[in-house]
């Protein structure tokens, strides 16, 4: 493979360098060897493992088969759980006038 600059390197190279890194790991997201394509999650302008997109409260993968969808908070990636907690934890200390969570 060639990069931008006509050097040629090995294709293992050219992903750790051009590939993108994975938002919670910081490791190179390479594609599936048996098809060349990137598999990843995208969200908040940041790319992800599919095994490194969970929740940052719970620990929960996100974004599965299995319908558990995120939550964007604060920056943060929750769960519908963890999130509506947050929520009620922000109305709870609302009422005591500290504010925790910026929206």
């Amino acid at each position: 493979t060639v990069n931008p600059q006509n050097k040629v390197l090995c294709l293992n190279d050219f992903h750790k360098m051009y590939s993108p890194k994975c938002g919670k790991c910081q490791d190179t997201i390479y594609p599936v060897e048996k098809t060349g394509i990137l598999v990843r999650v995208q969200a908040m302008n940041q790319d992800f493992h599919v095994d490194c997109f969970t929740c940052e409260i719970c620990g929960q993968h996100l974004g599965g088969e299995d319908g558990s969808q995120c939550y964007p908070l604060s920056g943060l990636f929750m769960c519908k759980k963890c999130h509506v907690g947050c929520l009620h934890q922000e109305i709870r200390e609302r009422g005591k006038g500290d504010q925790i969570w910026s929206f």
